[in-house]
């Protein structure tokens, strides 16, 4: 028999308010002490793209410094420009471009920034090809 993570999850309070410079405590009850908790800020759990073929693909996330800079990485290996493929950066707005989506393109992104990170799943949307089949009967 498999043992939730989570505890009381019925109970979980999804939001909560805070007024600026109050003091606030967040908690969860996990059923293992040895699980190992990650909190995350707003909703930087992992991002779901879809792009189609030939589209043109966009990764973005924000830091607070505009001098912030931050490291791509695609299934765990640090990302080089390219030709097709390079980082942009405007105001506090960080994002990976790929000009032209390709198979190869679909994978697990991630934007680092010192000790944080925001994880994007690239996946390959639509029908991207479309074969006909035509059958010919002789008389």
């Amino acid at each position: 028999d498999v043992q939730p993570t989570f505890l009381n999850k019925d109970l979980v309070q999804k939001e909560v308010k805070a007024t600026v410079s109050q003091k606030t405590t967040l908690s969860c009850e996990v059923a293992d002490t040895k699980t190992e908790v990650k909190w995350f800020k707003d909703d930087s759990v992992q991002k779901e793209v879809k792009a189609a073929l030939s589209e043109k693909v966009t990764l973005k996330c924000e830091v607070a410094d505009v001098k912030t800079e931050v490291k791509w990485y695609k299934d765990n290996k640090l990302l080089i420009s390219s030709k097709t493929v390079h980082a942009e950066s405007k105001g506090k707005s960080r994002m990976l471009v790929i000009d032209s989506m390709e198979k190869k393109d679909a994978g697990e992104y991630t934007c680092e920034a010192g000790s944080e990170k925001l994880d994007f799943k690239l996946k390959l949307s639509g029908n991207t090809c479309f074969i006909r089949l035509f059958s010919f009967i002789r008389s």
